[in-house]
């Protein structure tokens, strides 16, 4: 059993399942969709990346909602935001997700929409607890942002030889392929 000290204290680490390469595209879907359902669950939270004034910005969002069908993930933020602003000058972010158990490292690429639309505004302002809701000064603050997914940069970190793939969307499906890390 792998083991990693924690406070110098040996604590067992989760091992995780060999994955094959065609297996990937859903791992990662059904693991973000996890972590947007789960408020305890590692991919939970992410980093994001966009550029401003020709500058690199990151910061931690929450993984709101994720859409497969529609290579899709959420977050939200204040519409007064910098990353707004950011994400208005240039709509390409990156989102880095890690789980320490698994020692997975998964990046997400692609471009933010900030223009949803009324009924889907609601929908995310309805699924937000009351104390999320009450971290924006009114509605008319409140921005769910969506990420369109154009790729996948998925790591495995292990003594044994780390793991790397890629996988780009392209003509209506994933293409994946293992890299050298």
């Amino acid at each position: 059993m792998l083991t990693r000290k924690i406070s110098g204290r040996p604590q067992p680490m989760k091992r995780m399942p060999t994955l094959e390469l065609a297996d990937l595209p859903d791992w990662c879907w059904c693991t973000l969709q996890s972590g947007a359902d789960a408020p305890d669950h590692a991919f939970h939270t992410a980093v994001i990346a966009t550029v401003r004034e020709q500058a690199p910005e990151a910061r931690t969002v929450v993984l709101r909602a994720v859409a497969p069908q529609d290579r899709t993930l959420w977050f939200h933020t204040d519409r007064r935001s910098a990353k707004v602003r950011a994400l208005s000058a240039n709509p390409r972010l990156s989102w880095v997700f890690w789980d320490a158990g698994t020692r997975i490292q998964l990046r997400c690429a692609g471009e933010a929409r900030m223009a949803p639309s009324a009924d889907q505004i609601d929908a995310h302002w309805a699924a937000l607890r009351e104390s999320s809701r009450s971290l924006y000064p009114g509605m008319e603050q409140f921005l769910p942002v969506a990420c369109s997914v154009d790729a996948f940069d998925w790591l495995e970190l292990d003594r044994d030889g780390h793991r790397r793939a890629q996988l780009r969307w392209h003509e209506d499906r994933w293409h994946a392929r293992w890299i050298d890390p």
